[in-house]
């Protein structure tokens, strides 16, 4: 509750991700046998306020559009394997980290 409570209505996706790795911590040591009992942040969900907050995304260049943005993007001043790497994550639908770290 110490770690969790100033973080969980400012920062709720850093909240949740702290959460799952606290749990998952106290179940390796249960499961190793150096922690006993139920596993702390089990209850944590009802005594902590609901998160209200959701990310806000951008919104989507409608499908009708995307060749025309990929025109515009071939013509964009910018350097060619930005625009090939975002050339690329549009038409494959990949993640940014696969983009951004591939070889």
């Amino acid at each position: 509750m110490k770690v969790l409570t100033p973080i969980w209505l400012t920062k709720p996706e850093i909240a949740r991700r702290l959460r799952q790795r606290i749990r998952a911590a106290f179940d390796w040591a249960k499961a190793m046998g150096v922690y006993e009992g139920d596993n702390p942040v089990d209850g944590v969900a009802k005594v902590l306020p609901k998160q209200t907050a959701r990310p806000k995304h951008h919104a989507a260049v409608p499908y009708t559009e995307v060749s025309a943005f990929i025109a515009h993007l071939r013509d964009y001043d910018s350097e060619a394997s930005t625009k090939l790497a975002l050339e690329f994550l549009i038409l494959t639908a990949s993640r940014t980290s696969e983009v951004l770290q591939a070889r």
